[in-house]
Formats: structure tokens, C-alpha cells, sequence
């Protein structure tokens, strides 16, 4: 039997320490006290808030996790809980918990903070915008929505709007990391190379601590810098320390037990499309008839991340008969239920008419959510790597056009390895040159399998070729789609030729490179790209 009153006065001496600010002793005895059995949501949040800071992501929902569960309606654990969801990928249970947070409390800054963190991870600007500007509005002096809101403006190139928002953080907060990311990435898209380096290395060098996360964006930002100045060793360098830095903080998420890493799946997945499976997934003879859509014709747009498949999307986005759903998981659910297990394969090979119907059914919601008003003679969805769910889309959708976008092997894995993604499954893969190349490499190799074993309707768009020749390449991809060509599709593709220099970017790092082209090569040479 617990000594009821003992813990009553250990949990006013740990609530005492907090409210005098001495984090320290808090944290020391919140530790102290669970070591002793003690069960309060008081230590639990002390713990997870401490994990947090010291960018133990996956303790600290653990943590948090319990607090909710002893005290299911406090929202401050609850908007904890749901930031450091976010910030470890489980973005739609992040927003759930935190909606459920808002419900509690509705002016609770701290909240909206952490749904526009959320927001902004899954490519919805707009909505995450709005969300910082709720958490201005209730708490005018909060740092971070100051400046996660003046990033998202220099990403977007509203350069004026992103400096005054990071200046206003800085008022706040003379040291604020994230603010200097914004000011940093407002200087790199002005082409200020010299002031971002300048900028980062002062803040990067002095004794204030900051969250790992943003550290490895600073890491990731002076390599841009350096980039841009043509310091190709010193960029690479600077890139090489964010992505390890990552792989430290996220590393506990990946392996057996956990998430399956990218590599792993894909390697499963090509096992189930080998040549002895093609009975298994092969069209049946006569094909079924046409499906029934909401639109005159669907369409993806695939390709590995970072390949070109944006600028194809933006292209044929601007066309008035396309409706463009650019960067949405729409098919997240379907993939998680048939591509994560064999068991899962297995069903989607023997799935019945009303199956498909209802799975279809499910997309079209999945669209419309995000698309209320519908409408054109095309619809478009782009997300690169739909590639990996193309089973999926020839199951569900076997009238649908596949644009398969390509790019120079060697152009694509350094722009991998040197963009800041958020971290997944797939994107884990890229934070090491050589296993961004190894992965790069299984998934060609499964893309032709599926291209041999499935019954698509695929047209392969090179970025170069629509680079050095948009007319061409537009009037080809109309064609496929059964558009009409406008000359207007040139003037999308045109501010592209000023990043005509991404093509071939890699020979400044032929140098850093050099370990993984063995691994390249082969499909350098099947694409047709020069050897040198």
C-alpha cells in the first residue's frame, strides 16, 4: 500500500520546482519519484518533455502517451503529445489528438502550433498557415509560430512576408534557430549565398541550445549555402553531417518490430512480382470492361522522388481541362493494408468485384475531400512514389494513364541525399549516399517488373527532355492524356529553364559520387544518359 499523502507532497515539491523554473531539479525528481513507483501524469510529462528536448522523439510519446492516458482531458498533454506525434511521421494521429486538444481548450496556442506543424508535413501550406496565424492570435508572443510560419513563406518565395515574420521571432527571441532557417532560406532563394553561410555558421556556433531537428536543417542549409557558392566538398560535407545527425535521431523508428525501412519493402515487394508470380498478377483475358469515374480520364503522375514529376504536374496542371491533386497520400490507406505484409499481397491479388468498388469508392472520398468541386476532363494525381503502389492503381484503376517521370540516375540520388525531407520509411533510405543509390536501384529494378507484369497504360516522360524542349514534350504528354495542346504549357515550364542547371548538377560531385556509380551505372546506361 502507497504512502498516499508521501506522494501527494512528492508531486506539490516536483509542481513547486516547475513553477520556480528550476527544470533541473523537476526533471531530477520526476525521475526520482517514477523510480518509486509513483503513478501521477505530473512525472510522466516531465519525462517526455525532457526526452523532447533531447530529441529522444519516440520516449517522449511514450511518456506523453501515458499522462493522456491517467488524464485524458488535459490539453497541454495532450498538444505535447500530439507535436512529438507529428514530429516522428504519425501526422493523422498527431492531428486527431490535437483537434481533440482544440475541442478542450480552443484558444490553446501551443495546440495550433502543433496542427500547423502537422499541417505543414503533409504539403498543406495553406491550412498549416492558418494555424500559426490561430497561434499568434491567441499567444502574440509565441516564438515558434512566428518562425515556422516565416519558413514556410521563404519556401513558398514570399520573401518579404518570411523576413518580417522571422524579425518578429527574433525580437522575441534573439537566439531562435528556426527563425534564422527562414532568414537563411530567404537568403539562399535570392541567390545571397555568402549572407546564409554567414548567418547559419553564427548561429550554428554559438553555445544556445537548439532541438537536433533544427540543427541538422542548419547543417542542411550551410550545404546549400556552400552549394551555391560552388564549394561542392564543403556542401556535401555540410549535408553528410545533417543526414547523420537524422540518422541518430530517427534511427530507433526503423528495423523488426518497428517500421519497415524502405529497402526492406521494396525487396519484399520484388520477391512477389518475380517472373514465377505473373500468373498471380496478370490481367485476366478478356479484360474486364472500363470502370466507372467521376472523370472523362484519370492519371497519375510517379516517378522517384526528386525525378522531375512537380514540373510535369505543374505543366499539365495549368491546362484548363486538368484538375491537379499535387502531394496527397491518397492511396496511403490501400498501400498500408495490401503492400505492408505478404498476407496483405495476398488479398489484393483475390480482391472481389464489390472489394474493388468499395476501395475505389474510399479513394474518390479520399479526393473529394480535397478536391470538393471535381471537375475537368482529366484529373491528375501526382505523388511520386505512387511508383511503389502501382499494383494498387492497375487493381483499382486499370483504365488509369501512368505518367512515369525520369531523370539522370546521378542527378536524382544526390538530390536526394541532400534534401531536407520529413522522415518516412522511404526518405530514411536517403540520409546515406550509398544506401540512397542501393534504393534507387531496387526500385528501378521493381519498377520494370511491374511495367512487364501489370497492364497499365504507361508513357515515360524524361525532365530533361522537357527542359530543353517544352513544346515537344507538353504537345507528347497532351497527346497521352487526350488534351488539347496550348502554347500557354510553355509558359509554366519557363522559370524551369533558369534551374535548367539542376540537369547534370552531379559532375560537380563526381568526386563525392564516385563510391556508389558502380551501383548507378546500369541505369544510367538503360536510360540512356551519357557516361559522362
Amino acid at each position: 500500500m502507497r504512502d498516499v499523502v508521501k506522494d501527494e507532497q512528492t508531486v506539490a515539491s516536483i509542481s513547486a520546482s516547475v513553477q520556480q523554473g528550476d527544470l533541473g531539479a523537476a526533471f531530477a525528481a520526476a525521475e526520482a519519484a517514477l523510480a518509486d513507483g509513483l503513478e501521477h501524469p505530473l512525472p510522466y510529462r516531465l519525462r517526455g518533455i525532457r526526452a523532447e528536448g533531447e530529441g529522444r522523439l519516440i520516449e517522449a510519446v511514450q511518456a506523453f502517451d501515458i499522462a493522456r492516458q491517467m488524464e485524458p482531458a488535459h490539453a497541454p498533454t495532450l498538444g505535447a503529445l500530439g507535436l512529438c506525434l507529428a514530429r516522428v511521421g504519425q501526422l493523422d494521429a498527431a492531428k486527431a489528438i490535437l483537434h481533440d486538444a482544440l475541442a478542450l481548450e480552443p484558444d490553446y496556442a501551443d495546440a495550433h502550433f502543433a496542427l500547423g506543424w502537422a499541417l505543414e508535413n503533409q504539403n498543406d501550406a495553406d491550412a498549416a498557415v492558418a494555424a500559426y496565424e490561430q497561434a499568434v492570435r491567441h499567444a502574440p508572443t509565441h516564438i515558434a509560430a512566428h518562425a515556422n510560419a516565416a519558413v514556410l513563406a521563404a519556401r513558398r518565395g514570399e520573401i518579404d512576408k518570411a523576413r518580417s515574420l522571422a524579425n518578429a521571432a527574433l525580437a522575441l527571441e534573439s537566439r531562435d534557430a528556426t527563425a534564422v532557417v527562414a532568414l537563411a532560406t530567404a537568403d539562399l532563394a535570392e541567390r545571397k549565398g555568402a549572407d546564409a553561410e554567414a548567418r547559419i555558421r553564427k548561429r550554428l556556433g554559438s553555445s544556445a541550445r537548439m532541438p537536433p531537428s533544427t540543427q541538422a536543417t542548419l547543417q542542411g542549409l550551410l550545404g546549400d549555402s556552400l552549394h551555391q557558392q560552388q564549394q561542392p566538398a564543403a556542401a556535401f560535407d555540410a549535408w553528410l553531417l545533417a543526414n547523420v545527425q537524422l540518422r541518430m535521431m530517427h534511427g530507433v523508428r526503423f528495423g523488426p518490430g518497428r517500421l519497415e525501412p524502405g529497402a526492406d519493402l521494396v525487396q519484399r515487394l520484388a520477391g512477389a512480382f518475380s517472373e514465377a508470380q505473373r500468373a498471380r498478377w496478370q490481367r485476366a483475358i478478356p479484360p474486364p470492361p472500363p470502370v466507372a469515374s467521376p472523370v472523362a480520364r484519370h492519371s497519375f503522375v510517379v516517378g522517384f522522388p526528386r525525378s522531375g514529376a512537380t514540373l510535369v504536374a505543374q505543366v499539365l496542371g495549368s491546362h484548363p481541362a486538368v484538375t491537379l491533386l499535387d502531394g496527397w497520400e491518397t492511396l496511403a490507406e490501400p498501400a498500408h493494408e495490401y503492400l505492408s505484409s505478404d498476407d496483405g499481397l495476398t488479398r489484393l491479388a483475390r480482391l472481389t468485384d464489390d472489394q474493388l468498388a468499395a476501395e475505389r469508392d474510399a479513394y474518390w472520398q479520399r479526393v473529394q475531400a480535397k478536391v470538393p468541386t471535381l471537375t475537368g476532363e482529366v484529373f491528375l494525381d501526382k505523388l511520386p512514389i505512387n511508383l511503389l503502389a502501382l499494383p494498387i492503381i492497375d487493381k483499382l484503376f486499370p483504365d488509369a494513364r501512368i505518367l512515369l517521370v525520369r531523370r539522370d540516375p546521378r542527378d536524382v540520388v544526390l538530390s536526394c541525399f541532400r534534401h531536407p525531407f520529413g522522415i518516412n520509411p522511404t526518405t530514411w533510405e536517403f540520409l546515406a549516399l550509398e544506401s540512397t543509390a542501393k534504393f534507387y536501384a531496387q526500385v528501378m529494378a521493381l519498377t520494370e517488373r511491374y511495367l512487364d507484369l501489370l497492364g497499365l497504360t504507361v508513357q515515360i516522360q524524361r525532365y530533361e527532355d522537357l527542359i530543353d524542349d517544352v513544346d515537344t514534350a507538353s504537345q507528347s504528354l497532351c497527346r497521352f492524356l487526350g488534351l488539347e495542346w496550348t502554347p500557354a504549357l510553355r509558359d509554366v515550364a519557363a522559370p524551369s529553364k533558369q534551374r535548367a542547371a539542376g540537369s547534370g548538377q552531379w559532375r560537380a560531385y563526381a568526386q563525392q559520387l564516385a563510391p556508389v556509380l558502380p551501383i548507378l551505372q546500369p541505369w544510367i546506361a538503360k536510360f540512356g544518359y551519357p557516361a559522362d
